[in-house]
């Protein structure tokens, strides 16, 4: 079997819906039941997303595993609309968002209390054919109209715990910050890159603004760690993770008492692609080959693990490209602009899909309500930009 025919068909759907709010209020606005499955555990954030989108024809079923979605995509016939409601710190996430190419596992999101004074992010996932039903739903706000909406109800909803990246936004705003740097996982070219200078041009930061994109090897962990060394009283350093990176549990829980979900970023990621050296040909079997994948998405590669072949384990996109191009992996997922820079060819597409991406900072939520406390409301962030160039 080649390559090509094993992939055959695992393409990630296309949103055709914008992301975020807009979601949530064409799902209650179609008067559709909800069939939503969630872990165990996970159930009372699943009531509360739909509490506060306004959905009360719901039923809630219970996953035995994250990654096993079976029963969403059976359940997703014409009337209902399937969701899987999902922390980011699970996990799984990420085994779901690479297996499950046809879904949309980022169509909305829910900041919710977690405990201790943090607050953790929920992912709010559905079917492609359910946002094909949605869509006649769609109601185009403009997105500080829409957020500011949203917040209103989840603040009567969650009460003085509740807090969400509006905090964030308006202490970015603040003539009381004049530096924001930003750190995010390298090397230059990965969608993380992308992510930071996206996120630093929406939020209209300027040049009090400094992005460091961090070498091969340098984790998120690590470069958490460093802008938590950059805080002084006009400092709000920043870190941007995709939402699917594989320790971000352990970067919430070893920062419980900063802002790791301080903010968020929905962005189409660089064609993802499985990729070979020119003329290279298979060597024998599958199980002979050698795959170059970062751990996040592996899952991409699945059937190759299946048959047997080795997962070479790469840090970024752009490293599993130079691994193949080094002659030390055979095939590797990567990105498009992974594969230009390493001359790789293209043995399959599997497309751009929505991803979210997490805006952390040092600061807890005092000295973020501090810096808020001083912004000015004439210099909220986006100036300069238009409704329809910013993604939320």
């Amino acid at each position: 079997m080649t390559l090509a025919r094993l992939f055959e068909g695992r393409v990630f759907a296309k949103p055709g819906i914008s992301s975020g709010p807009a979601f949530g209020e064409a799902v209650a606005r179609s008067g559709r039941p909800v069939v939503c499955f969630v872990q165990a555990a996970e159930a009372a954030a699943a009531h509360d997303y739909l509490d506060i989108i306004g959905c009360p024809n719901r039923e809630i079923v219970t996953l035995d595993r994250v990654e096993d979605l079976s029963g969403l995509e059976a359940s997703d016939g014409p009337d209902a609309i399937p969701l899987v409601v999902l922390p980011a710190v699970e996990p799984g996430l990420k085994d779901v968002f690479f297996r499950h190419p046809r879904m949309l596992l980022f169509a909305d999101h829910l900041y919710r209390p977690a405990g201790g004074g943090a607050t953790c992010l929920w992912t709010i996932g559905t079917t492609r054919s359910a946002v094909e039903r949605l869509a006649p739903y769609v109601r185009w706000q403009e997105p500080r109209r829409a957020r500011a909406a949203r917040r209103a109800v989840a603040q009567a909803h969650f009460g003085p715990s509740y807090v969400d990246d509006g905090l964030t936004w308006s202490a970015l705003a603040s003539s009381s910050v004049s530096a924001v740097p930003v750190h995010g996982l390298g090397p230059l070219g990965t969608n993380i890159a992308r992510a930071c200078e996206r996120f630093v041009a929406n939020a209209g930061l300027g040049t009090k603004s400094t992005v460091t994109i961090h070498g091969r090897g340098v984790e998120p962990l690590e470069y958490a760690a460093l802008a938590a060394s950059q805080v002084q009283p006009s400092v709000l350093p920043l870190h941007v993770e995709c939402a699917v990176f594989y320790d971000l549990k352990a970067l919430f829980e070893q920062r419980r008492a900063e802002s790791v979900f301080a903010a968020h970023l929905y962005m189409e990621l660089d064609s993802m692609q499985l990729a070979i050296r020119p003329g290279a040909r298979a060597p024998g079997p599958l199980s002979n080959l050698r795959v170059a994948s970062h751990p996040s998405p592996s899952g991409l590669a699945a059937p190759l693990l299946l048959e047997g072949a080795e997962l070479v384990t790469a840090s970024s996109n752009a490293d599993a490209a130079e691994r193949v191009r080094g002659g030390s992996a055979d095939v590797c997922v990567t990105t498009e602009s992974g594969r230009r820079r390493a001359g790789l060819d293209t043995v399959h597409v599997f497309g751009s899909p929505t991803m979210l991406f997490t805006i952390g900072t040092p600061l807890g939520r005092e000295a973020l309500a501090q810096h808020a406390a001083a912004a000015n409301s004439a210099a909220y962030p986006n100036r300069g930009l238009t409704s329809h160039q910013i993604e939320w």
